[in-house]
């Protein structure tokens, strides 16, 4: 099954993808030096518009990427990202 191509907003290669244990924030990482956050939402309607749709699962079934915020401060490349277990924190992300 072929890929579908995601323009993230990153300036260089993304290097990790991670999600959150609700599945519904998910955190890239690239050489650029930042963390960008989307919020995922199942795409409802046909006028739903979004810059960024990827197909899951099907292709009936489509989500939208809402760019939440983009974490700078990295002063190289952010090579890994990870969400923190709920229980112990909640949506803390480590990179």
């Amino acid at each position: 099954m072929a890929g579908t191509a995601v323009d993230t907003g990153h300036s260089s290669a993304v290097t990790d993808v991670a999600a959150n244990s609700s599945g519904k924030l998910v955190a890239s990482s690239a050489e650029d030096g930042t963390i960008r956050i989307f919020a995922l939402d199942p795409k409802t309607s046909s006028g739903v518009k979004s810059s960024s749709v990827i197909n899951v699962r099907d292709n009936d079934s489509e989500v939208d990427w809402r760019l939440v915020t983009v974490l700078n401060g990295h002063t190289g490349p952010v090579v890994s990202v990870a969400w923190a277990p709920p229980e112990h924190y909640d949506s803390a992300l480590l990179s």
